[in-house]
């Protein structure tokens, strides 16, 4: 997946805030919480683009065929062209 990452990062930063949010992805050092109810500071912009950068998320492969799915705005991906581009990667595969 890839994406504008300041577009990402605000949707992270959205339902990080929200209150329907499970509090065990919330809570990073913890869970359950020591100190319960508290305000949990939401990670910085730029530690949001190192982590999926050191880590290799912007970057992984696994072996086989791959699809990039442009992550900015759901809305524009089309999932029907997905399932099939899916459908007929599996299909090689077993086929050998």
């Amino acid at each position: 997946m890839t994406g504008n990452y300041g577009d990402i990062y605000q949707r992270f930063a959205e339902r990080n805030n929200s209150l329907d949010r499970h509090r065990g992805h919330v809570v990073n050092d913890s869970y359950p919480e020591k100190f319960p109810n508290r305000d949990v500071k939401c990670i910085s912009y730029e530690a949001f683009v190192n982590g999926i950068t050191d880590r290799g998320m912007d970057s992984f492969v696994a072996n086989g065929p791959h699809i990039v799915i442009d992550t900015t705005d759901f809305n524009r991906i089309h999932i029907e062209k997905l399932i099939k581009r899916i459908e007929e990667y599996r299909e090689k595969i077993l086929q050998g």
